[in-house]
Parts: C-alpha cells; sequence; structure tokens
C-alpha cells in the first residue's frame, strides 16, 4: 500500500514537473548591422546615428579633458569602417578632433 502511494505521488510530480518546465530558447545567429558612415560628422550627430542603428560607441577625442561639448568635435576616423556587418551591439569606436585639425 505505501509502495503505491509513493509511486503515485513520483508520477504526480514528473507530470506537475512536466507541464510547468520552461520551454527550451532557440538562439539564432545574432542580428547583423552595417555600419554607417559617420567620418565628417559632429561627435553628437555621429553618436546619435550609431545608437539608433543599434550599436554601442566609444568616443575618442585628442583633447586635454575629452569632448566635453561635442558639438565642437568632428569624427575623423571610425573603427570598423562604414559598410561592415556587425553583430548588434557592437563597439564602434569614433575618434575625433577639432574642426579642421583632422
Amino acid at each position: 500500500m505505501i509502495r503505491a502511494i509513493l509511486l503515485t505521488s513520483a508520477v504526480a510530480l514528473m507530470t506537475c514537473a512536466a507541464t510547468h518546465a520552461q520551454p527550451s530558447v532557440v538562439k539564432g545567429p545574432a542580428a547583423k548591422v552595417v555600419v554607417p558612415n559617420v567620418v565628417g560628422f559632429r561627435m553628437d550627430r555621429a553618436t546619435r546615428t550609431l545608437h539608433t542603428r543599434g550599436l554601442r560607441v566609444n568616443e575618442e577625442c585628442s583633447g586635454i579633458f575629452g569632448c566635453i561639448i561635442k558639438p565642437r568635435w568632428w569624427v575623423c576616423v571610425q573603427t570598423p569602417r562604414a559598410g561592415q556587418r556587425v553583430p548588434e551591439y557592437s563597439v564602434v569606436v569614433i575618434y575625433a578632433e577639432r574642426r579642421g585639425e583632422c
């Protein structure tokens, strides 16, 4: 009798666990984004453009204090290059100088 109760309880627990189990998540390939060309853009516009494409930005400037007032800095170089396909949320590094210094 005890054996039958234990067996029934075990079957009930397995059924309950199977119905409440989370479905397995199948991850496909990461979404790819084409890197836009932001060379020649003001720093603020370049950053906004990259963010709207689903990319993260690392800003590098030649100033002692960095890029404090972004509209005063212009992008001279970017990595990765424009047109490359990268995974979504990848980091794009933009290097900026004062206007006319590139």
